[in-house]
C-alpha cells in the first residue's frame, strides 16, 4: 500500500514551483508525511569566467547578479517552507546551488532522505529541444527508486 512517510519536492524558480509544493503538501497532509523542499539555484564559483575578463569588472557584475538571484532563491525557499508549515505540514528546506549533474544529485538526496515519493516541477520542452536534450524530469523518473510525481506548468 502506498503510504509515503517522507516526501522530497524539488523545485526551481519557475511557475510550477508553488503548485508542486501545494500538491506535495496535500499528499503530506493526507499521509502525515514529512516534507523536504529542495530549491534549485545556480551558483557562480570563484574563478568561473575570470580567464576571459582581464579587468574583473564583468566577473564582479556577474557575481553580484548571481548572488542577488541566490538571495532571492533563499527567500523563496523560506516562503515555501513557511507556506507548508501553515498548511500543517512538517517541512524543511535545502538549496541545491548548481545545475551540474542535477538529476543525479536530486536522486542522491532522495536516497539520503529515504524519500518514499519524489515530487518535481517541470517546464515541458518541445520539438528539437526535447529530442536533443530530453528533460530533467525524464532523467529523474527513469533513475528513481521511488514513485515520481511530475507537476507541469500547464496542469490546472
Amino acid at each position: 500500500m502506498f503510504n509515503p512517510r517522507r516526501i522530497l519536492v524539488a523545485v526551481d524558480s519557475l511557475e510550477p514551483a508553488d503548485r508542486a509544493v501545494d500538491i506535495a503538501c496535500d499528499i503530506a497532509t493526507k499521509f502525515s508525511s514529512e516534507l523536504t523542499i529542495l530549491y534549485l539555484s545556480p551558483v557562480l564559483h570563484s574563478g568561473d569566467g575570470s580567464a576571459i575578463d582581464v579587468t574583473g569588472q564583468v566577473y564582479q557584475v556577474l557575481e553580484e547578479t548571481i548572488q542577488t538571484r541566490i538571495d532571492i532563491s533563499r527567500q523563496k525557499l523560506i516562503e515555501l517552507e513557511e507556506h507548508a508549515r501553515e498548511l500543517g505540514v512538517k517541512a524543511s528546506g535545502r538549496m541545491l546551488d548548481s545545475f551540474d549533474g542535477t538529476a543525479k544529485t536530486i536522486l542522491e538526496i532522495a536516497d539520503e532522505l529515504k524519500a518514499d515519493l519524489l515530487v518535481i516541477s517541470s517546464e515541458a520542452r518541445h520539438g528539437l529541444s526535447q529530442i536533443l536534450f530530453g528533460t530533467l524530469s525524464e532523467e529523474i523518473s527513469s533513475g528513481a527508486k521511488m514513485p515520481v510525481l511530475v507537476i507541469h506548468s500547464g496542469n490546472k
